[in-house]
């Protein structure tokens, strides 16, 4: 979980002994994807959370594990809390060179905020309690 795609889709190809490239199951996979992912709907709470954060004027950002074309899927309906973040950092990002769980992406999150305060009061909401260790590492 959290892996750079590719890299996962080659584990689950060698894992699975499936008869394809790795390259043609993330393409497979994407296919099927991408209607699930136009359909993504926010977290319980989320919107509310973010809208009452953005509102006081609390820098946010997203750091994902989604590169920047399903990252682009997963919220094009939610444009409008998209554009409360500073910024957002994707797993494709060239300065992330190792996926999650490694704490790469929450490094390069930090290091793009205009605050140097927020370097030292950071905190991070999480979907999964496995990228905890991630965050600790930043």
């Amino acid at each position: 979980m959290g892996m750079k795609y590719h890299k996962s889709m080659e584990i689950v190809q060698k894992e699975l002994d499936i008869p394809i490239t790795p390259e043609e199951l993330v393409t497979e996979s994407m296919n099927n994807l991408k209607e699930l992912f136009l359909k993504c709907d926010t977290m319980p709470g989320a919107e509310r959370l973010i809208r009452h954060l953005g509102n006081h004027g609390i820098p946010m950002c997203i750091a994902t594990g989604s590169s920047s074309a399903d990252f682009a899927l997963k919220t094009h309906s939610h444009k409008d809390l998209i554009s409360l973040m500073e910024f957002t950092v994707q797993s494709d990002d060239p300065e992330v060179k190792f996926g999650k769980p490694n704490p790469d992406i929450f490094l390069v999150a930090k290091s793009r905020f205009k605050s140097l305060l927020l370097l030292q009061k950071t905190v991070w909401f999480l979907r999964m309690p496995q990228m905890v260790s991630s965050c600790i590492g930043s």
